[in-house]
């Protein structure tokens, strides 16, 4: 049996929040961009705007404790009677000492399946239903929201505005050995692997001003988290003492009394950005 812990509603009634329109149906099962209304708005050119209004239903659905848990544990397909959940004790949906009721699942579950974040599989024969994550729905979603917090290079917007990372430079006016931010603030952003930026023996990433490869915007990002170093036959990446989250090479974690010869194409991760190494 799944156990689900610490869940519980969120700040409305269980009836009073539905994502369905005047006409029956629930916006937010289409996609997220569809929309081009007044309240639109995108980061990069090439892709269509985000929905506002598709957005907050979808946020609105998802503002329940209990329905997050639920996300988390129908990963693969089971039936209610399956998950038993505790509520959180600040919620108000019944006593934190006593799982919810059956019934009361169930309603949280016909909410995240009207607005798509679960599907509903019918038993072939007289079993019950069995419910299970729509992944895709849950990844336009995160990436939508993800979208309202990236500028990309080039965009010309005040680097004062969200951090110290110079967004100006377009990454196609970059030359020579650099690393080019593929996830996070400012993607496309490249930062040389040159003297004219090197500090001290190379290059640190971390939060820090004086980073030369400074990523303030990431808070999972250590004030000094890694260290680039120039070699006759490249560069090399190590992590710092100071990193909390480490640092990653193509999603393997590098070990801290380890050095990394650094290859063409090498994704590198520090907090919850990622660098790719480019050569020339």
């Amino acid at each position: 049996m799944a156990r689900v812990s610490r869940a519980g509603a969120g700040p409305a009634s269980l009836q009073s929040v539905d994502c369905r329109d005047t006409n029956g149906r629930c916006p937010v099962q289409g996609f997220m961009r569809a929309g081009t209304h007044r309240g639109d708005v995108r980061s990069d050119p090439s892709q269509p705007p985000v929905n506002y209004v598709a957005l907050a239903e979808f946020l609105e659905a998802l503002a329940y404790p209990v329905r997050l848990e639920l996300l988390t544990h129908l990963r693969m397909p089971q039936e209610v009677s399956e998950l038993e959940i505790t509520p959180h004790k600040q919620t108000g949906e019944g006593s934190p000492d006593r799982p919810l009721a059956r019934q009361t699942i169930q309603q949280h579950v016909d909410k995240l399946v009207a607005c798509g974040f679960v599907r509903e599989e019918q038993p072939e024969d007289a079993g019950a239903r069995r419910y299970q994550v729509n992944a895709s729905k849950l990844y336009a979603v995160v990436e939508d929201l993800r979208e309202l917090s990236t500028m990309y290079a080039g965009d010309g917007v005040d680097p004062e505005a969200t951090g110290t990372v110079d967004p100006m430079a377009s990454p196609d006016e970059a030359e020579g050995p650099r690393l080019v931010l593929t996830h996070g603030v400012y993607e496309g952003k490249a930062f040389p692997l040159t003297e004219a930026s090197r500090q001290e023996g190379g290059w640190a990433i971390g939060r820090s001003e004086d980073a030369p490869i400074c990523l303030d915007y990431d808070p999972y990002v250590s004030t000094q988290n890694s260290f680039v170093q120039p070699r006759e036959d490249g560069f090399a990446i190590r992590d710092l003492p100071q990193s909390k989250n480490g640092t990653w090479i193509n999603w393997q974690r590098l070990p801290e009394d380890e050095k990394r010869v650094l290859q063409p194409g090498d994704a590198i991760g520090v907090g919850r950005s990622l660098l790719t190494f480019v050569p020339e």
